[in-house]
């Protein structure tokens, strides 16, 4: 068996011998920013020009959900 054939044979076992492990995103600093911040981020992003475009309402759905 050639060397590069029984590296990727190696590769394949160790991928398919993972395991899941969830990453707690509410642990990170970032998490706890949004979650601080992000309904005063909105209203002053909304009140600092009424007449500019919206946040674009995929953004604040990915905001609210992470």
């Amino acid at each position: 068996m050639s060397a590069a054939r029984s590296h990727r044979s190696h590769a394949i076992c160790t991928a398919a011998a993972r395991v899941y492990r969830r990453r707690r995103p509410e642990r990170t600093a970032l998490y706890r920013l949004v979650q601080q911040h992000l309904e005063t981020w909105l209203a002053r992003a909304r009140e600092r020009d009424p007449d500019a475009a919206p946040i674009r309402r995929h953004v604040e759905r990915e905001l609210r959900g992470f």
